[in-house]
């Protein structure tokens, strides 16, 4: 893979492990081989997974969401629906219309994320009005967007990119915004200053967007007036106290008391209005009090089924990471609740196609399609598929996911991967084992399949029992690194319990290994991590098969 005279890499900064180049045993030797560049990665992802599986998980996920609209109507099913229909996901034809009968249906149901994506569908350009579900004027458009982005944004800033939208438009004074902006501030005054018959649920909408849109423009605004913050903060209470909606309580913490607008900053207050916004169902509220308390100790088990009870509360509705942590939950039993693989299979692929959370640097779905590539591969919660289990580990890595390559290599490695050879798997695994993004564990866990390549190979080419060792003892020395942090994973036991079991790069000791093997068991009885338990289940297998120490 790749031509080593080849100069498409000369500019490229060395990926790093953290480790000195001195020190490295692998290190020169990768610098003298063959670089694989992206561009051939992702010609091995392309080769390793087949469009009509991922075709078919999204017809399945479809299929889910239809028939929860037809038998419960529920708004977040219509707003996913929508999406397969707006975004055409996985090949999925799409019908603008389709899209805009859902989205409507959930907006109107107060969901956030169809209140933002269904102004994707408007335009304000004759031109385009084939490609969109309705054709509005300039003004109008305005008005509907910044109406809708309000609505989405003031529930939560996270829920979507409305909010980012919604300020970088005002601030880029585009057409009309700024007017929009303020005609929304007096229509909502006008409704507080004579609510007559509105519905109490209406009012704590109103008066927490004017809350919202009154702190958010002071602040874009660079007024600074301590008295609209306590203006806003008076809304927010309101909205939550008076009238019920439990997004004051959010925004009381959030904007209020985490940035010290109209009142002191004060992390106390922060938890409790978050508390307040949990207590009420908030899903993002819900999410973060569940954050807050996550562990999957053993010993914390009344700690870990709060941090689950909360997790499925917050699932009303559906973002990648909420639903991924439940699946996480249900595959390891978090909480003391037995293993429901069936159940974990569902929220992953729920996840594969649902909204991401506006959250900095993680892709839930890409890590849902890790997760499900192993359950397809195990035959855990489905039917064995090994194709389907390539198919979602190599869609995770052309995601961004890096141990979804590993993941991917391995089966590669196995025969176990369509239309990849084994030359494919080395070029995936050297390509990550110097990925200055790749966690310590995940270079190692590559090194040490290097080691197992060379070391095992019956093609006379791959065999080198030399290089094998480099590989091996590299392994072994990250791994010894990483296991002196309290949150390491099972494997990093297991793989040195392997290498001093059979001599891998380390000097042969079978009490090393039966030490190693026990540790990596015991992680498994006071964790609850699917993958522990996995590498603990290969770890009781190895010990059988030692002599009495």
């Amino acid at each position: 893979m790749g031509n080593s005279n080849s100069n498409q890499h000369q500019n490229e900064q060395l990926p790093s492990t953290g480790i000195s180049p001195n020190r490295d045993p692998v290190m020169s030797e990768f610098l003298s081989l063959p670089r694989v560049n992206t561009q051939q990665l992702h010609h091995i992802y392309n080769s390793a997974q087949l469009d009509e599986l991922n075709r078919e998980l999204a017809e399945e996920v479809k299929k889910l969401w239809e028939n929860k609209c037809q038998c419960t109507n529920d708004a977040d099913a219509h707003s996913c629906l929508a999406a397969f229909y707006h975004l055409g996901l996985s090949g999925i034809s799409k019908s603008p219309q389709k899209a805009y009968q859902h989205y409507t249906i959930a907006a109107q149901a107060n969901h956030p994320v169809a209140q933002y994506m269904i102004c994707g569908l408007y335009t304000c350009n004759p031109d385009e009005r084939n490609s969109y579900a309705r054709l509005l004027g300039k003004e109008e458009y305005a008005n509907t967007v910044v109406e809708n982005f309000v609505k989405s944004a003031a529930q939560s800033s996270h829920y979507t990119f409305a909010h980012n939208d919604l300020w970088e438009s005002y601030e880029d004074d585009a057409p009309h915004w700024k007017c929009a902006v303020k005609n929304l501030i007096r229509s909502h005054r006008a409704i507080i200053d004579k609510p007559g018959n509105t519905p109490a649920n209406i009012l704590g909408r109103i008066y927490n967007e004017l809350g919202y849109l009154i702190a958010m423009v002071n602040l874009i605004d660079q007024d600074d007036n301590q008295e609209k913050y306590q203006l806003a903060m008076n809304y927010f209470i309101k909205a939550a106290e008076q009238y019920g909606n439990p997004a004051g309580y959010l925004n009381l913490a959030n904007i209020i008391y985490a940035n010290g607008f109209g009142a002191d900053k004060d992390t106390n207050k922060v938890l409790e209005y978050r508390q307040k916004a949990a207590d009420a169902n908030h899903s993002r509220g819900l999410f973060l009090i569940a954050l807050q308390n996550d562990t999957t100790s053993v010993a914390n088990k009344d700690i870990g089924l709060k941090f689950v009870e909360n997790i499925d509360k917050s699932l009303s509705f559906s973002f990648t990471k909420n639903l991924l942590i439940a699946a996480l939950n249900c595959s390891s039993g978090n909480g003391g609740k037995p293993p429901d693989m069936q159940k974990a299979s569902q929220y992953l692929k729920l996840a594969l196609f649902a909204q991401e959370y506006n959250d900095q640097g993680f892709s839930g779905s890409a890590a849902a399609y890790e997760l499900l590539g192993y359950l397809y591969l195990h035959g855990q919660g489905v039917e064995q598929n090994i194709p389907m289990a390539s198919t979602c580990y190599a869609t995770g890595a052309s995601l961004g996911f890096l141990s979804s390559n590993l993941h991917l290599a391995k089966m590669i490695e196995k025969k176990k991967a369509p239309n990849a050879t084994l030359k494919d798997a080395i070029a995936v695994y050297l390509y990550y084992t110097f990925n200055q993004e790749a966690d310590p564990i995940h270079v190692a866990h590559c090194r040490y399949r290097l080691g197992k390549i060379f070391n095992n190979s019956n093609d006379p080419e791959q065999h080198d029992s030399v290089r094998a060792a480099k590989y091996f003892h590299s392994a072994a020395k990250i791994y010894k690194e990483v296991i002196k942090s309290k949150t390491c994973l099972g494997k990093a036991f297991y793989h040195l319990g392997v290498m001093y079991h059979h001599g891998f790069g380390v000097k042969a000791s079978i009490k090393q290994a039966n030490s190693y093997y026990k540790t990596a068991i015991k992680r498994n009885s006071e964790q609850y991590r699917l993958y522990d338990v996995h590498y603990a289940q290969k770890a009781k297998r190895k010990l059988e098969q030692l002599p009495n120490v």
